[in-house]
């Protein structure tokens, strides 16, 4: 018995002859903050793929509309309901704004970080933490189904 939040051990993934990954292990311990929002949804993908192309492929596919409708390139106060809708489910935006408010939080004053910010702080972490949780268990479960 481990006293792990989140205990991984021994991935592997393969691309045909190709092992990409071998024998990783990583743990997490209870109060710690682990960031795998992004990277587990990109475990999630390449688990299912056959090809690193295919792989590639796939993740431009997914990422960059993520990228673009996040708000790490433009501010999404004013933009049309549409986007506001696709921003809010998009797990970047959550991500991209605790970066924002950490990196201007000491040349930017408070009035104007208020303005570009979209959520509270913890609202960003719950949804990254519980996104990360969401995509690492199939993720390691998918890992584990190895051919």
């Amino acid at each position: 018995m481990t006293d792990d939040a989140v205990e991984a051990r021994g991935l592997v993934k393969k691309f045909g002859d190709f092992t990409a990954v071998r024998g990783v292990d990583f743990h997490v311990d209870p109060g710690e903050i682990f960031g795998f929002l992004g990277p587990n949804g990109g475990i999630l993908v390449a688990a299912r793929q056959r090809s690193m192309e295919g792989f590639q492929m796939i993740m431009q596919f997914l990422l960059m509309p993520m990228f673009f409708l996040s708000g790490a390139l433009f501010p999404l106060r004013g933009v049309p309901l549409w986007m506001v809708v696709l921003a809010k489910v998009d797990p970047v935006t959550y991500g991209v704004d605790p970066l924002r408010r950490v990196a201007l939080r000491s040349i930017v004053a408070d009035p104007v970080l208020a303005s570009v910010t979209l959520h509270p702080m913890l609202t960003d972490v719950f949804v990254m933490l519980g996104l990360g949780a969401l995509f690492l268990v199939p993720a390691v479960w998918l890992f584990g189904r190895q051919e």
